[in-house]
């Protein structure tokens, strides 16, 4: 064959290819990784045109999520420094026989 003289032979007495096994693992383990990645789509229904819309809900869902555990989390800080506040006050008024 014109051009295969220099060639090594490979394991079963017939020409290798410049394909290493390691690249061809590669190219495996990328389609097993593809297949099941579709599956798993498939599986909760995010394998159709609408899956980008349906990812966008949720993300937006769960940033809502967190803004509302965030102004719950500020207003319950807010009421306990309020009610310290206030219990300062009436310290300070105790103290200075102002409730006798």
């Amino acid at each position: 064959m014109a051009g295969f003289e220099n060639a090594p032979e490979n394991a079963f007495g017939g020409w290798s290819s410049h394909i290493s096994r390691a690249a061809l693992d590669r190219d495996m383990m990328a389609s097993l990784a593809r297949r099941h990645a579709r599956n798993a789509l498939a599986e909760i229904g995010l394998d159709d045109a609408a899956a980008r819309d349906d990812l966008a809900d949720l993300r937006a869902a769960l940033a809502n999520g967190r803004r509302l555990r965030f102004g719950l989390l500020q207003q319950l800080v807010g009421w306990c420094v309020q009610g310290l506040m206030l219990l300062v006050a009436l310290g300070v008024i105790v103290l200075a026989g102002g409730l006798d």
